[in-house]
């Protein structure tokens, strides 16, 4: 009989958690018997949030542990300073345990959370397999906001170069790194989904207008605010927009009915989707997000795609979003934040024509074909790191 290799993913966040990188690993581990690779997940104990915690553990993911860093200031701060040098012996202790009981083949990492440069330590130091990184949002950017940016700099491009293949998950994140850092190469893996059949439009006077998808963070709710506020200025129509999020979205309107369905499982939102036209896009237009913007590819995309909502962006141009929605035609683009630039564009967009509004459907359905398709995504990754 042949043996399996064994693949560990390890991280700072559980599978049970709702967001982009949960999303991505749920469906490429789906696929991980395929390539003859046995995996388990391994998650750090300190930074699961409460809830979260046992039903990671009954999920089956395996915890590590290491120092307590939820302290803000004094000790906190040395603390994270034996984080970013790697010289927690705690957690070194932890991982290095870790892998002798799993012996894993091929280690994955996802560069996010304060520890990363711990776990990709102690993987090149004892973890003794291939070490895979999969960089969804710039670390940088993110973490250590009063540590100097040289140091920061410095040890992200440490960990680059400490693994043997480096995942991104936008062309513009790769193309970014390979220029800052001097990385050789990269490859693309984003977020995916099934292709079960042809897109079908059914006319539906019914169908509610806007659906909004995912978390909702600060740097883009002034973006969604913006956008229901022109729409309450189209005052002689009615509108409803949904949200399904792990936010209760309040606004006062006389022609705009909120739908808060809250954070559900897949499948209840896939079902909600059924009912909607659009998928809504925001992103921030603030010069400090700008960056983190340009290299992500948000989960929403795929997911709008593969549920048949062509996508109303309102952001800025220089985006892998926008680049994206532009390149395969796949919804509408609104790059300028004033209020009545953002209500002419949606006096144009909620009159599209049934042909037009067809139109962008096989739009979708060809970037679910080509680009978006899990099968065709797990396979590059797998290969990849088997390779």
């Amino acid at each position: 009989m042949k043996s399996l290799k064994k693949v560990l993913f390890l991280q700072s966040f559980s599978l049970t958690q709702p967001g982009g990188g949960a999303s991505i690993l749920k469906k490429l581990l789906a696929y991980a018997p395929q390539y003859d690779l046995e995996a388990f997940v391994a998650c750090d104990a300190q930074e699961l949030p409460e809830v979260y915690n046992q039903a990671s553990k009954e999920s089956g993911e395996y915890h590590f542990t290491r120092r307590f860093t939820a302290i803000r200031y004094g000790l906190g701060i040395l603390l994270r300073c034996f984080l970013l040098f790697s010289w927690d012996s705690k957690g070194k202790q932890s991982l290095k345990k870790l892998f002798t009981d799993l012996q894993p083949n091929i280690i994955h990492i996802t560069i996010h959370g304060i520890a990363a440069p711990l776990y990709v330590y102690a993987a090149k130091k004892w973890g003794k397999a291939k070490i895979c990184i999969s960089i969804h949002d710039y670390w940088p950017i993110l973490f250590y906001t009063k540590t100097p940016k040289w140091i920061i700099n410095g040890v992200f491009k440490k960990m680059l170069f400490r693994a043997d293949s480096i995942f991104v998950i936008s062309e513009e994140m790769g193309v970014f790194l390979k220029e800052k850092y001097q990385i050789e190469n990269y490859k693309v893996i984003h977020d995916g989904f099934e292709v079960d059949g042809k897109l079908e439009y059914i006319k539906d006077e019914k169908k509610y207008d806007f659906l909004y998808v995912g978390l909702i963070h600060d740097m883009q709710l002034a973006s969604l605010q913006r956008l229901v506020k022109a729409l309450s200025k189209l005052s002689n129509r009615k509108f409803v927009v949904g949200i399904c999020s792990n936010y209760n979205f309040i606004f006062e309107s006389t022609n705009v009915d909120i739908k808060n369905y809250g954070w559900l499982e897949e499948s209840k939102v896939k079902a909600i989707a059924r009912g909607y036209k659009y998928g809504i896009l925001p992103v921030s237009f603030e010069k400090k997000d700008s960056l983190f913007y340009r290299t992500s590819l948000m989960t929403k995309i795929p997911f709008y795609i593969a549920n048949k909502l062509p996508i109303l962006y309102l952001g800025p141009k220089a985006t892998s979003a926008y680049n994206s929605i532009l390149r395969d035609h796949l919804g509408f683009t609104i790059v300028d934040n004033q209020l009545e630039t953002i209500y002419s564009a949606l006096t144009s967009i909620v009159d599209t024509k049934d042909e037009d509004y067809l139109m962008l459907l096989n739009n979708l359905e060809k970037s679910l074909q080509s680009t978006f398709n899990i099968n065709r995504i797990s396979t590059h990754f797998f290969t990849s790191i088997t390779c």
